[in-house]
């Protein structure tokens, strides 16, 4: 069904030529459709963009593990009591810091580098599918499954990240801050850098990318689905053109290539995005998903500034939440 394009040179042995079809109503436009010049561009602002977000991130967390684990106390001392080691406790709260951060970083980056997708085998058919696992081999999972993917992130990465605490326990190298000397690089640079702080982030972000990177880009893949089809119906809603993509998309190149190649579907009549999902009163139901998306984006602030504020200060008061200086 989709035409395969010519490399320009031979395969090798180790090189296998992938059917990547045309561009345009086949499948969305692919990072390997830009010229160099410009797809180097886009790699420097996403990664300027998965550094803003990772520190946005970061701090919810902190907001999140501080409202959960140390506000009551009965809480905190069952917490305290549960880990008693001071390094395995701020483990477990700087490694998920670590490791959600990583899950930012490889969804501001993903983008659909294989066509066509391939099958789900059968652990992600019947095992994952049915635990709502985020898979981006399922095109057709519920998106409910985005509901339950900060858990399914942390599920997949307990089994190495305790391997690697108990080498870290049996080693006595847990509590051992990783000093560098930059001296012997440079003679200008410090030769006292301790990365006591950053270890546990580190080994967190590292599971990222090791133990969670397919359920990161099932969340990544149905994230992008969730967000079309909302910008769809609610552009359907008010009798607006479904292209160009909107505006703001183009700080998501991945994002924008795949909704304007949905919207091109929807507009041949390939695909239903929405369906009968479109309430019968429009009006109401667009104003209903702009409320629901302006709480949820002054959550999200709220929550953003706490962490920053628990972060920079080492302390937190509900009752006077502001500090300057």
């Amino acid at each position: 069904m989709t035409a395969v394009t010519e490399r320009g040179h031979r395969a090798r042995w180790w090189r296998r030529t992938k059917p990547q079809g045309v561009p345009g109503v086949e499948r969305p436009r692919l990072l390997s459709d830009i010229p160099w010049d410009r797809r180097l561009g886009i790699v420097i602002a996403l990664a300027i963009g998965g550094l803003i977000l990772g520190h946005v991130v970061r701090y919810e967390w902190a907001a999140v593990y501080y409202n959960l684990l140390e506000t009551i106390p009965a809480v905190t001392a069952a917490w305290h009591a549960f880990l008693s080691v001071d390094w395995q406790r701020h483990l477990a709260r700087f490694g998920v810091e670590g490791l959600y951060t990583s899950a930012v970083v490889q969804a501001v980056f993903y983008g659909i580098k294989r066509w066509p997708p391939r099958r789900p085998g059968w652990w992600t058919w019947h095992v994952k599918r049915l635990l709502l696992v985020p898979s981006d081999r399922l095109p057709n999972q519920s998106l409910w499954c985005l509901a339950v993917a900060w858990l399914w992130i942390i599920v997949w990465a307990v089994p190495l990240g305790v391997v690697i605490t108990l080498i870290l326990d049996v080693t006595g190298t847990g509590n051992t801050a990783l000093t560098v000397n930059l001296a012997h690089i440079n003679p200008f640079l410090r030769s006292d850098v301790s990365l006591a702080n950053w270890q546990q982030p580190l080994l967190g972000f590292a599971l990222g990318f090791i133990a969670c990177r397919h359920v990161i880009k099932g969340t990544a893949y149905h994230t992008q689905r969730l967000v079309i089809k909302q910008t769809i119906e609610g552009r359907r809603s008010r009798q607006a053109p479904l292209l160009p993509a909107p505006g703001w998309m183009r700080l998501f190149p991945y994002l924008r290539w795949r909704y304007q190649w949905t919207a091109e579907r929807v507009i041949q009549g390939q695909v239903r995005v929405g369906g009968n999902r479109v309430w019968k009163h429009a009006t109401a139901q667009r104003r209903f998903h702009q409320a629901l998306f302006l709480l949820l984006i002054w959550f999200l602030l709220a929550l953003t500034y706490q962490g920053w504020h628990i972060l920079t200060y080492l302390d937190w008061s509900f009752t006077a939440p502001f500090r300057l200086g």
